[in-house]
C-alpha cells in the first residue's frame, strides 16, 4: 500500500528515476516530466523497469548489463522485481566490481548456488519477500511441558461394562423372594376365596391349626392389618416409581448427517458427537462471493482512460487544479483505492480460508453459522482496520515529512536568477500551513492565460496530495453522461468509449454522492454472500458415534420388576411384625384383665416370670416346624438348630448388605433452574468439574464486558501540539527574514509532526480497541470465572504489544520505503539543486554526514541562523535533518520541560508578543525520563498508563443460562438403602429357608453316621 500511495501521490525521487526536470524559462518554473522505461511511462505505472547498465567513463556508448538487476521509477519497485542471479556467479560480481572504486570487503562476494534452498537462483526479491525470506523453520511443541504447566488435579473417565456379579445376584435374590411370595399370595387368596368367606380369611393360621377363639381372632386381625398395610405400601411404591424421572444414556454408532439432524432436533441439549478430525480449514466448507462498486470494473480506471487523460496539447501549461493536469492522477488514485479494497478482501479471505476451525465434537448448526460468520467478520474487520490504519499512517507521515509531489499539487520549483538557487512555492498556498494543509478545492477546467473557470467538475477535489483529495471526492459527475460529455469537450483525442458514465439506476448500497472514503470504509463491497456448508463440515468432522441423554418416567417393566423385588421383603417383614404386634397388643389387654388374679396367685417376681417365658420361647423357637408337627426329638432338635443357624446368618447377611450399599458411591444428577450469578458461583465452587450451564445467548461482543483505558505521554495533551502554538511558529517566517534551515522556519513542521505522531498513536490504539471490542465471544455454556478471566487477561496482555509492534512495523516500513526511494523533501532538507542551468541534485550535508549516506543525519536546531554566520542559539537535543520525522525521532523534549529554554527561543520571535505556553511537568509521574528520545517514547506507543477491566457479571448476565446441571457422587441415602433391604429380605429369607434346613440335616446325618461307625468300631472287653 505504501508503494501504491507513493505512486498515486507522484512523490518525486531525488534520483530523478520517476520524473526528470527541465527549466522552461530562465529564470522561471521548472517543469517535471515522467521517465520512460521500455515504452512504459512512470506517471502511468510504478513498475516500469529496464536493465541496469554499467558504463566506462572513457566509453559510455557501450554499456554492460548485470543479469537480474533492474532500474525503474522507484528504487523499491525495481529492487523487488530484480533477481540475485548475478550474485551467484563470481565472474558477474567481479565485472560489477570493476566499475566501482575503493577496496572490496572480501575476495569472494558471490552467493553459494549449491547451498540447499527452497528458492530458485532467478527468484525475484518480491518472491523471496512473499515468503519472508525464510528458507526453513522448525516448530517443536513439547507436550510434556504443556502437561506439567496444566497440572491436572484429577482425571475422570467413563466406560461401559456388563452388570457386576454382586448386582446380578442381588437383583435375583430380590426377585426370587418377590416372585415366591406373589405366587403364594395368589394361591392363598384363590383357595381362601373358594373355601372361606372373605371375613374368615386367615393368612397367619397356626400349625397345627388352632381352635382357640382368641388365637383365631388374633390371626384374622393380623391378616386384615397385613393386607391393608401391604396394599397401601404397594400403592405408595407404585406412585413413587411412576413419578420419579430417570436419566437414560443412548449411544448411536456412525450416525449419518440426516440421523444427526434428527437426533439434534430431539436431544440438542445433551447430544455430543466427538469428531474424529478436530481441525478443518474454513475453505473446506465455506465459500464467500462478493461484488464491488461498479467503478472498480468501469472504463474510468482502465489504462485506455489514463492514456486519454495524459494527452495535453497545451504543452504542460495548465495549473495543478486543472482537470487536464490532475485528472489522470485522480483516476489513477481511484484505481489504487479499488486495488487496495480488492487486496484487503483477498488477503483477509486468504487468511480466513487457511485458518483452522477447531471442534472436538460436532457443533450445532446455529452455533456453527454464528461462529463462521463471526470469524469472517473478525477477519474482514481486522483487514479494514489495518487498511485504514496503514492509509492514515502513510498519509500522515507523508504530510509530516512534507514530501514533494511531482504532480505539483503541493509545491513547485522556481528558479531565482538573482540568487542562482532553486526554491519551492506552495501550489495551494495552504500546504505549508500546518493548520490549513488539509484544505481541498474543486477541480475545474480553466482558460489561459487568465485562469478563467470554464467548468467546475462536481465532486472532484484536489489538494496537497492526490490520494487525500481522491478520498474526499465523489463520482456524482460520472453518473451523468451530460457532465462527462462536457468534460470530454475540453479534451483532445478519441475517448475509449462513447458512454463513459456510471449507471445511476443500478442497485447500490451507496449514494451517488458518497465519497470515495465512504466507499472504501466498506471495502467498496456492494454485496456479498457467505455460504457455509454444514453438511461438508459434518463430513470433515467424521463423528464415529453420538451420545445423548434424556429423562423419562420409569417404564412398566421397570416398575413391575421393582415392585416384584420389593414384594418379598415387604411381605416377609409384615408377616414377622404384624402377628407379633397383634399378639403383643392382645396380650397386653388380656394381661390387664387378669393382673389382680396373677398378683394373688403368683408369688414369684414378675421379672422372673417374664425371663423364664423368654428363655423358654427362645429355646423352643422353631421357624422350620414339620407339617404335621413332629414329636421326634431328633427332628425337633434339627428344626431348632436350623432356626438358631438361620437367624445369625440372616442378620449377618443383612448387616453385610447394609454396609455394602452404605459405602458404594452413586452418581446423582441435579438441575437448578434460572440460577443467579451468586448461585452459579456457589455451584461452581462445589461442583466445578461437572457443572454445565447452557447459555441462552451464545455470542457476546467483547465490549459488553471489557473496557480498556489508557493515557498518553503528557506532550500529546500539552500546548506544544495545539493549533495556537503551531500557528504562532508557522507565522514567523511570514513576518521575519528567516533562513530556511532555521527553527523559526521549520519548527512548526516539527511540532506538527509530533502532533501527527500523537494522533496516529491515539487513532491506532483506539481503532485496535474498537476492532477488539467488536469480536464475538462464543460460548455455548457458561465459561467458568477462572477460565474466563485468564482467557481475557491473556488476550489483553497480547493486545498492547501486538498493537505496538503492528504500528511500529508499519511506521518503519513507510519510513524505510521513503528513504530507499529517496523521496525529496519540500524543504530541500535531504537533496537540493546546485547550479543555474544544469539541474543537478546533490545530497544535503548535516554536520559530519550527508543524507545520501543515511537519513538519520541530523544537527541541533539553530535559532536565528544564517548561512554565513553561526547561529546564536541552538536547541539542545532537538534536531533538524534529512526528513522531519527522522530528525524528530532522535530528538528529546528536554528543552520543553525548561521555561528558560522556551523563553530563549521566544526571544527571537519578534513579530508578536510571546505565546503563553505551559512547559511540560517534570514532576508529573511518568514511565519516561525527561531526556527520553521521541523514538524511545514511540517504542512504547507513547502510553503512560494502560488499565483494563474484565466484568464477569456482565458476561454472565448476557449469557443468561436458564438452568445449570451438575453431577456428584454420594453414598446411597437412607430411603434407597431401606428400599434395597426391603427388596432383598424376601429373597434372602427364601434362599436361607431352603439352604439352612438342608445344611443342618446333612450335618446331623453325617454326625449320626459318624457316631454309629464309632460305636461299631469299639473293641469288646472280655471277662
Amino acid at each position: 500500500m505504501t508503494r501504491d500511495i507513493t505512486q498515486a501521490n507522484g512523490l518525486l525521487s531525488a534520483r530523478q528515476t520517476n520524473y526528470h526536470m527541465k527549466l522552461r524559462t530562465y529564470p522561471g518554473d521548472i517543469e517535471v516530466y515522467p521517465q520512460w522505461y521500455n515504452s512504459c511511462k512512470c506517471d502511468h505505472a510504478m513498475r516500469c523497469t529496464s536493465k541496469v547498465q554499467f558504463h566506462r567513463v572513457e566509453d559510455r556508448s557501450v554499456p554492460s548489463y548485470a543479469s537480474g538487476l533492474l532500474a525503474g521509477c522507484y528504487t523499491t519497485e525495481a529492487t523487488l522485481q530484480s533477481t540475485l542471479e548475478c550474485f551467484y556467479n563470481q565472474s558477474c560480481v567481479t565485472q560489477i566490481l570493476s566499475y566501482l572504486h575503493g577496496e572490496q570487503p572480501t575476495n569472494d562476494m558471490s552467493l553459494n548456488a549449491s547451498s540447499p534452498s527452497r528458492f530458485l537462483v532467478n527468484s525475484t526479491l518480491e518472491q523471496l519477500l512473499s515468503e519472508l525470506m525464510i528458507e526453513q523453520w522448525a516448530v517443536t511443541p513439547i507436550y510434556e511441558k504443556y502437561y506439567s504447566e496444566c497440572q491436572p488435579k484429577q482425571c475422570t473417565y467413563t466406560y461401559k461394562t456388563k452388570n457386576a456379579v454382586i448386582f446380578i445376584m442381588t437383583a435375583i435374590v430380590g426377585l426370587v423372594g418377590g416372585l415366591k411370595n406373589d405366587v403364594n399370595t395368589v394361591q392363598t387368596n384363590s383357595f381362601s376365596q373358594i373355601s372361606n368367606k372373605l371375613w374368615k380369611l386367615n393368612l397367619f393360621a397356626s400349625v397345627p391349626p388352632s381352635t382357640n377363639e382368641n388365637d383365631l381372632r388374633n390371626e384374622r386381625m393380623s391378616t386384615r392389618i397385613f393386607i391393608f398395610v401391604f396394599v397401601l405400601s404397594l400403592i405408595t411404591i407404585l406412585f413413587y416409581y411412576s413419578l420419579i424421572n430417570v436419566t437414560i444414556t443412548v449411544t448411536r454408532e456412525h450416525p449419518s448427517f440426516n440421523e444427526y439432524r434428527q437426533l439434534y432436533e430431539m436431544h440438542h441439549h445433551t447430544l455430543t458427537c466427538p469428531c474424529t478430525k478436530v481441525s478443518t480449514n474454513y475453505k473446506e466448507f465455506l465459500q464467500v462471493t462478493y461484488t464491488l462498486h461498479q467503478m472498480c470494473s468501469s472504463v474510468l480506471i482502465t489504462d485506455e482512460w489514463f492514456e486519454y487523460l495524459s494527452y495535453r496539447s497545451d504543452d504542460n501549461q495548465v495549473h495543478s487544479d486543472d482537470f487536464r493536469w490532475i485528472g489522470q492522477a485522480l483516476f489513477q488514485s481511484f484505481h489504487t483505492v479499488c486495488n487496495m479494497a480488492k487486496q484487503t478482501i483477498s488477503d483477509s479471505l486468504s487468511q480466513f480460508y487457511s485458518n483452522q476451525y477447531i471442534t472436538t465434537s460436532v457443533t450445532s448448526f446455529e452455533l456453527f453459522t454464528l461462529q463462521t460468520k463471526s470469524s469472517l467478520d473478525q477477519f474482514m474487520s481486522i483487514g479494514k482496520t489495518n487498511l485504514f490504519l496503514a492509509l492514515d499512517l502513510i498519509q500522515n507521515t507523508t504530510g509530516a515529512n512534507y514530501l514533494l509531489s511531482a504532480r505539483k499539487t503541493n509545491y513547485y520549483f522556481y528558479h531565482r536568477y538573482y540568487t542562482f538557487d532553486y526554491v519551492l512555492k506552495d501550489s495551494n498556498e495552504t500546504c505549508t500551513d500546518p493548520i490549513e494543509r488539509n484544505f481541498k478545492k474543486p477541480v475545474s477546467i480553466f482558460a489561459y492565460p487568465n485562469h478563467t473557470t470554464l467548468l467546475e467538475i462536481p465532486g472532484l477535489l484536489t489538494g496537497c496530495y492526490v490520494i487525500d483529495a481522491a478520498l474526499q471526492s465523489t463520482l456524482e459527475c460520472f453518473y451523468n453522461q451530460s457532465c462527462v460529455t462536457q468534460i470530454l469537450s475540453y479534451l483532445h483525442g478519441e475517448p475509449p468509449t462513447n458512454d463513459m458514465s456510471l449507471n445511476a439506476s443500478s442497485p447500490s448500497r451507496f449514494l451517488v454522492n458518497s465519497t470515495l472514503e465512504q466507499l472504501l470504509s466498506e471495502l467498496m463491497i456492494e454485496q456479498w454472500a457467505v455460504a457455509p456448508t454444514y453438511e461438508k463440515y459434518y463430513s470433515e468432522c467424521q463423528p464415529k458415534q453420538c451420545t445423548f441423554t434424556y429423562k423419562k418416567k420409569n417404564d412398566v417393566i421397570f416398575i413391575m420388576t421393582a415392585i416384584v423385588g420389593l414384594v418379598g421383603g415387604l411381605s416377609t417383614i409384615l408377616r414377622l411384625i404384624v402377628p407379633i404386634l397383634v399378639k403383643f397388643i392382645a396380650g397386653k389387654l388380656v394381661l390387664r384383665r387378669q393382673q389382680h388374679q396373677d398378683e394373688g396367685i403368683n408369688s414369684q417376681p414378675r421379672s422372673t416370670v417374664y425371663l423364664t417365658k423368654i428363655l423358654h420361647f427362645i429355646y423352643n423357637f422353631n421357624m422350620f416346624p414339620s407339617v404335621p408337627p413332629s414329636t421326634d426329638e431328633n427332628d425337633l432338635r434339627d428344626e431348632r438348630l436350623s432356626t438358631r443357624l438361620f437367624i445369625p446368618l440372616f442378620i449377618l447377611s443383612l448387616i453385610t448388605i447394609l454396609f455394602y450399599y452404605s459405602l458404594i458411591n452413586v452418581t446423582i444428577t441435579v438441575t437448578r433452574e434460572n440460577p443467579s450469578l451468586s448461585e452459579y458461583r456457589q455451584l461452581y465452587e462445589e461442583h466445578s468439574q461437572t457443572l454445565t450451564c447452557p447459555c441462552t445467548k451464545v455470542s457476546t461482543n467483547y465490549k459488553e464486558f471489557l473496557q480498556v483505558t489508557y493515557t498518553l505521554h503528557q506532550v500529546c495533551s500539552s500546548d506544544f501540539v495545539t493549533e495556537e502554538w503551531l500557528t504562532y511558529l508557522a507565522r514567523t517566517y511570514l513576518y521575519q527574514n528567516i533562513y530556511k534551515d532555521d527553527f523559526l522556519y521549520l519548527g512548526s513542521s516539527t511540532f506538527q509532526a509530533l502532533d501527527t505522531l500523537c494522533q496516529m498513536v491515539n487513532r491506532s490504539i483506539s481503532n485496535r480497541l474498537n476492532e477488539f471490542y467488536s469480536h464475538e465471544y462464543l460460548s455455548a455454556i457458561v465459561t467458568s470465572p477462572e477460565i474466563f478471566l485468564s482467557t481475557f487477561e491473556s488476550l489483553l496482555s497480547q493486545l498492547r504489544p501486538l498493537t505496538t509492534s503492528s504500528f511500529l512495523l508499519s511506521f518503519e516500513i513507510i519510513q524505510r520505503t521513503t528513504a530507499n526511494n529517496v523521496i525529496m523533501s519540500a524543504f530541500l532538507s535531504n537533496y537540493q539543486f546546485i547550479g543555474s542551468l544544469d539541474l543537478n541534485i546533490y545530497p544535503v550535508s548535516h554536520s559530519t554526514c550527508t543524507c545520501h549516506e543515511t537519513v538519520k543525519c541530523v544537527i541541533p536546531y539553530p535559532v536565528q541562523s544564517h548561512p554565513m554566520i553561526a547561529a546564536p542559539f541552538s536547541i539542545s537535543h532537538f534536531f533538524y535533518g534529512c526528513y522531519v520525522i527522522e530528525a524528530l525521532l532522535q530528538s528529546s523534549l528536554t528543552c520543553f520541560y525548561d521555561k528558560t529554554c522556551i523563553s530563549e527561543i521566544q526571544k527571537y520571535i519578534t513579530y508578536t508578543s510571546p505565546f503563553n505556553v505551559t512547559v511540560l511537568d517534570s514532576s508529573s509521574p511518568s514511565k519516561y525520563s525527561v531526556d527520553a528520545t521521541i523514538q524511545d517514547i514511540l517504542d512504547q506507543l507513547m502510553i503512560e498508563q494502560w488499565n483494563q477491566s474484565i466484568k464477569y457479571d456482565k458476561y454472565y448476565n448476557h449469557c443468561q443460562p436458564k438452568q445449570c446441571t451438575y453431577m456428584y457422587e454420594a453414598t446411597n441415602n437412607v430411603v434407597s438403602i431401606i428400599t434395597i433391604l426391603f427388596g432383598l429380605v424376601g429373597g434372602l429369607l427364601t434362599v436361607l429357608r431352603l439352604i439352612v434346613p438342608l445344611l443342618v440335616k446333612i450335618i446331623a446325618w453325617m454326625t449320626r453316621r459318624c457316631r454309629r461307625i464309632t460305636v461299631q468300631d469299639m473293641p469288646t472287653i472280655g471277662t
